[in-house]
């Protein structure tokens, strides 16, 4: 370049600095021709440098790239975010092509996917140049390179010489630490410590938004041409401009978002809102961009907020607190919770039992139809009618709601391979949610004595019950984080609300252990092709609980099921059950994920334990993959489409006989011929299960394998347990309880009715109820005289 430069044969590059690093992280360096580049890519530790960046979603990272980033990485990681790079070039071989961010791969969406580091973590503009099939090129082969490269590298370089540079301070001339420089599409990026940023931008018009915390957010609208135009930023105090601004804007996202006031109270929370978020006390999500009219009204408002078009428009009133929709029935995003987002505001504010309800105004429909927005979700929310609840409170819990209105739209609208994966469950739950859907609502769910922390020996195994401590006794548990929170919330709601969530019968006539979180959890999404790594796992489980025949383990990177039919012979039909009320897999064979195991490619299959690793029992197992792994990762969607076929297998799974009795020796057996012994609970009795489809079915009862008595249930949807009761070393008064006190019950209402015959006979001879005797006279129906009555209730006697 610099010999270039002084004879004049390509442009003078004016750029104050060019860093070039000759190698870093070589990929394929063992021998000059090499086209393959597999020899030779790792360090000392084997890994990958070039692989071994954190990557953006852990389903993404490479095995060869590693765990932790090595020293070499972190040190250019260090680097690179230490120096304000504009443009960066990463030059590869292996491919012919510049790609940002695929090369020979089918892209989805670029706003989306970034495969780069850099790209996503510094303000540079980073692409990858793949410059031929070589990894290792030949002498010879350089020159070439440069002659084809050359130009483009150097037109690359001057792009950093177009768009916008400048300062943010604030009104002082200080510099605004953390200050963030975004345009209306790409990148956002931060100045530097001393207020310096560079922005690179094509010519035309930009709308630039700049944000710092405790400053107000500016925006300047710039155009650019060839030419590099500097522009300083000087942003106010927060709450130095917005008290009496009619609108205010926050955020720089690309969810366009609105909230409004209805009423003079009402202005006062949102302008809170506005403080808050400018100063940094209420962190609004980063993809969203607010506008916010603290009170509605005709004219620049309007027009405003219309020129806006938001895609949500929340409007905030005072009184009775509840949520009302004002938009048709086609915008209201599906995965809406109007029950949650009210109980969430319940929770928050009180009810205001004692408030109107202005939200409910017809004035109020009309002014928000008034802003035209046809094709926006326009929601109304009012937080109470008195002054006992803090206004940084009710602020905040606008600010919360609108946070939960983003992600419940960017859920609904979302493409293929366009939702960010995250496992947070502040991600995809409001406050209050999160609880439930968290180790946090452990406490909760014991005060309410329908949830109880099993003791273990071994300290990783973190185990509850929930039900009757009968059998049949289950086990579920969440195998990856991803799916921790469907677990949770499962707990949470089947405690909660047993009733709504239709468990009421499995938790009276059953026993399930819950496992939300398992020791070491998986961060990544796969595909299955077996669960015999979870084998070691069980083992430990079953030593603590051996009763448990049955497990169900929820994980992803497929929408189907796979079953394990083992010991309890249940399985097969269980897994059956679950598609069958599953919305997706029921309507299809093929799992509509894409597929990294192409054998694994039908919605229902078949497993096997691995006879090779230890296994004291072989319980019955069902894999449930609740998700792609492009969607996102531990969302609150999971458990709500999952519900209805949990709760349907684990009715089926009610479906058997239950053997009651007070000997070990004592078993089960079916039609299938599986023994299924005693497991004794005390020292006094226990019980068996054996699960049976609907159906008459023939039952052994064996003791020390000899056959002691037979009989035959019928199993239907009505009755799907039937349970029997058989006492050999107690005495019949001990086992038979109810029997006695029924008949003891018997023996005194019969006496009772004898003496209620005595005394009403003598009462009724004396006098007592026959009325007024006067011109009456009492004449015999049958030829018998009052001897002959007093005979007869004589007889009674006996």
């Amino acid at each position: 370049m610099i010999q270039s430069e002084n004879s004049g044969q390509i442009v003078k590059v004016n750029i104050r600095d060019v860093v070039i690093v000759g190698t870093s992280f070589s990929s394929g360096v063992n021998w000059r021709g090499d086209r393959v580049g597999y020899s030779g890519r790792s360090n000392e530790h084997n890994v990958d440098l070039n692989r071994n960046f954190p990557a953006r979603f852990p389903s993404h990272r490479e095995q060869s790239g590693g765990g932790d980033p090595e020293p070499e990485t972190v040190a250019v990681m260090k680097w690179l975010q230490e120096y304000p790079f504009v443009v960066s070039a990463n030059l590869h071989g292996g491919s012919l092509v510049a790609n940002y961010p695929y090369d020979d791969s089918v892209t989805g969406q670029d706003h989306i996917y970034s495969a780069d580091w850099q790209y996503t973590h510094t303000n540079s503009f980073e692409v990858t140049i793949e410059m031929g099939c070589f990894k290792f090129p030949t002498n010879d082969m350089l020159p070439k390179f440069w002659d084809e490269n050359k130009f483009s590298l150097i037109s690359l370089l001057e792009m950093a010489q177009k768009g916008v540079y400048g300062l943010v301070t604030d009104m002082n001339g200080k510099p605004a630490v953390n200050a963030t420089i975004a345009v209306e599409e790409g990148k956002t990026i931060r100045a530097t410590s001393a207020g310096e940023y560079w922005r690179m931008l094509p010519p035309g018009k930009h709308i630039m938004t700049v944000e710092a915390p405790g400053l107000e957010l500016e925006m300047f609208e710039v155009e650019v041409g060839n030419e590099l135009i500097r522009h300083d930023f000087k942003l106010q105090t927060c709450h130095d401009q917005d008290i009496n601004q009619t609108i205010i804007m926050r955020g720089s996202g690309r969810i366009r978002m609105s909230v409004v006031g209805i009423g003079t109270s009402a202005e006062e929370v949102i302008r809170k809102l506005a403080h808050l978020v400018c100063s940094g006390e209420f962190e609004l999500d980063p993809d969203i961009r607010l506008i916010m009219a603290p009170l509605l009204k005709p004219g620049n408002v309007e027009e405003s907020i219309m020129n806006f078009n938001p895609m949500v428009v929340l409007a905030v009133s005072e009184g009775f607190v509840e949520t009302v929709t004002f938009s048709p029935s086609q915008n209201q995003p599906r995965l809406f919770n109007k029950t949650g987002v009210d109980e969430s505001l319940t929770k928050a504010l009180g009810f205001g039992s004692d408030c109107d309800k202005p939200i409910r105004d017809a004035k109020v429909a009309l002014a928000m139809d008034d802003l035209r927005l046809h094709s926006a979700f326009e929601l109304g929310i009012a937080l109470g009618c008195d002054n006992s609840t803090d206004l940084n409170k009710k602020a905040a819990t606008v600010g919360t709601v609108l946070d939960m209105l983003k992600k419940t739209i960017t859920l609904d609208t979302v493409q293929e391979y366009s939702v960010v994966p995250s496992a947070n469950p502040t991600d995809h739950f409001t406050p209050d949610q999160t609880v439930m859907v968290t180790s946090a609502s452990i406490p909760l769910l014991e005060e309410k004595q329908c949830l109880f922390t099993v003791p273990t020996k071994n300290r990783l195994l973190k185990l509850y019950r929930m039900g009757s401590g009968e059998p049949p006794y289950t086990l579920i548990m969440a195998v990856e984080k991803r799916t921790e929170t469907l677990v949770y919330e499962m707990m949470s709601k089947w405690c909660d609300t047993p009733g709504a969530e239709g468990v009421q019968q499995i938790l009276r006539k059953s026993t399930i252990f819950f496992m939300p979180e398992i020791p070491f959890t998986q961060l990544a999404c796969h595909d299955y092709s077996t669960i015999a790594p979870f084998q070691p796992l069980l083992e430990h489980i079953l030593k603590e609980l051996p009763h448990i025949d049955y497990v169900v383990l929820f994980g992803s990177g497929g929408i189907k099921v796979r079953y394990i039919k083992a010991s309890a012979g249940v399985a097969d039909r269980l897994a059956k059950t679950y598609k069958l009320f599953h919305m997706q897999m029921s309507t299809a064979d093929e799992d509509i994920c894409p597929r990294n195991a192409p054998d694994q490619s039908h919605v229902i299959g078949e497993f096997e334990w691995n006879k090779t690793i230890p296994l004291s029992r072989s319980p019955d197992a069902l894999l449930v993959q609740t998700g792609c792994c492009y969607e996102a990762g531990g969302s609150g969607h999971l458990y709500t489409e999952n519900r209805e076929s949990i709760v349907a297998m684990m009715n089926e799974r009610l479906k058997g006989v239950r053997l009651i009795g007070d000997d070990v020796s004592l078993a089960l057996r079916t039609d299938t011929g599986y023994d299924h012994p005693l497991e004794m609970s005390s020292k006094d009795y226990g019980a068996a299960f054996v699960g049976l489809p609907n159906g008459t079915h023939h039952v052994q009862v064996l003791k020390d394998g000899k056959l002691y008595a037979e009989f035959s249930v019928q199993i239907t949807s009505t009755t799907p347990l039937v349970e029997k009761w058989i006492a050999l070393h107690h005495s019949f008064w001990r086992n038979n309880t109810f029997v006695i006190a029924a008949l003891v019950l018997l023996m005194m209402m019969a006496c009772l009715f004898c003496c209620r015959q005595r005394v009403t006979s003598v009462l009724n001879r004396r006098g007592f109820f026959t009325g007024s005797r006067e011109g009456f006279e009492r004449i015999p129906l049958y030829k018998s005289d009052d001897e002959d009555e007093e005979d007869l209730f004589d007889l009674q006697k006996l």
